[in-house]
């Protein structure tokens, strides 16, 4: 009798080990684990280009896997309008214009700006050297081009300022090409004054810059947000996804973040 005793004690306490040691094991798993990263969506409002360098260096770096964020990048234009497509798709963020996301909190959209990219926007209007155009109120019996996107809104407070008489200037909707105004179908085209001259010097075309903001209208450039929705019920992901894209940004170091 007591050599049975004995043996089911030992048979329990070695089942007791074994049970041990393969919870330490679960354990030690569970904890060295990684979690799959959260697949997060960024819409430009335009094609890749090196205005969104930051971006793409944090995604080919990655910098946002650190984070635990596996970041699709979806390019803009045409139909693709990031603040539409952020409100519809939870826990992404979008690229615009200060003024398109100034213009969607004015209508009651619930967006939240979480990052500046360029502090000064950079639309302008070129025209050639040789032009009589120097200022917004010279578009006035001239062709202008307006582009689908910040230009529009910061071309209806130029000429609102200058008093403008919309009805004496010719406009047209600026195309993806430089063609209309290297045509001279064009007088004034508008353009990224940080990107965009240089193809005129490609083509040893003299120019003038009308720049908005050397008349007060000065507003910032690019604006990384995300929906109200999903700051208020996932702001740690948040925080992760603008501390991975800051890192993209040369002008940040690790201290600062």
């Amino acid at each position: 009798m007591k050599f049975l005793v004995r043996a089911t004690f030992a048979a329990m306490t070695v089942v007791t080990l074994i049970l041990l040691i393969l919870l330490k094991k679960a354990i030690v798993l569970h904890l060295t684990q990684k979690e799959p990263p959260q697949h997060v969506a960024l819409f430009l409002n335009w094609v890749p280009e090196a205005g969104y360098a930051g971006p793409l260096l944090a995604k080919s770096l990655g910098l946002w896997g650190t984070q635990g964020l596996d970041v699709d990048i979806v390019p803009g234009g045409g139909d693709r309008k990031p603040i539409e497509l952020v409100l519809k798709n939870a826990g992404s963020f979008g690229i615009a214009g200060s003024d398109r996301v100034m213009a969607a909190v004015s209508k009651g959209l619930r967006i939240v700006a979480v990052e500046v990219d360029f502090q000064r926007s950079p639309v302008g209007w070129m025209v050639r050297a040789s032009s009589d155009i120097r200022t917004p109120k010279d578009f006035e019996n001239h062709r202008v081009a307006i582009k689908d996107n910040e230009s529009q809104y910061i071309y209806r407070a130029l000429i609102a300022k200058f008093k403008v008489n919309r009805k004496r200037v010719r406009e047209s909707s600026g195309e993806f090409s430089l063609n209309p105004f290297l045509d001279e179908e064009v007088d004034a085209w508008p353009v990224y004054v940080n990107e965009e001259p240089h193809l005129l010097e490609a083509h040893q075309i003299p120019y003038r810059l009308i720049k908005p903001r050397d008349y007060g209208i000065d507003l910032y450039g690019n604006v990384l947000f995300t929906s109200q929705y999903s700051l208020e019920t996932n702001e740690k992901a948040v925080c992760k996804f603008v501390r991975g894209y800051l890192k993209g940004l040369p002008e940040y170091s690790d201290n600062r973040l």
